[in-house]
């Protein structure tokens, strides 16, 4: 034989060499272990982060999709009411207070409120707000004008 040893018969130390690899694998392979324990429950953590993140998203789309309704509303009624108060001030000569008293009993039957109603020459100019449903803290405010068209 050369002189060389096999692999097992070699020590360190008093050891053979192949009992020192294997401890440091099993201390490698302990501390992955302790890591991967220390790191039990992230994936729910993350799990739950996306899904509070998805609802979050779908009430801000129905949100917005409920103040695009809404916003039909409140513009249909702002229109309506200027019309009638325009109408009852110019066509029929009744007083502004008046009329816009009328105008605002006919927005509550459509679930708005007038916020103003006012009178500059001619021209009317009513503003309707409700509240959207689904965000009661938000107040969506349109503004209508009626009078008569100009002439020239």
């Amino acid at each position: 034989m050369s002189g060389l040893l096999p692999v097992a018969d070699r020590s360190v130390a008093g050891r053979p060499a192949g009992i020192e690899s294997v401890e440091t694998r099993r201390g490698i392979i302990r501390d992955v272990n302790e890591r991967a324990r220390a790191e039990e429950g992230a994936g729910t953590v993350l799990v739950l982060g996306a899904i509070g993140a998805v609802i979050a998203g779908l009430l801000l789309g129905l949100g917005i999709l409920s103040g695009m309704g809404i916003r039909g509303e409140v513009r249909a009624i702002a229109d309506i009411s200027a019309l009638q108060v325009a109408d009852r001030v110019i066509n029929q000569a009744l007083p502004i207070e008046q009329a816009c008293d009328v105008s605002r009993a006919t927005a509550r039957l459509g679930g708005a409120d007038l916020s103003s109603c006012s009178l500059s020459g001619e021209m009317v100019t009513v503003e309707a707000e409700k509240k959207v449903p689904l965000f009661p803290v938000f107040t969506l405010r349109l503004q209508a004008r009626a009078g008569p068209v100009d002439s020239g």
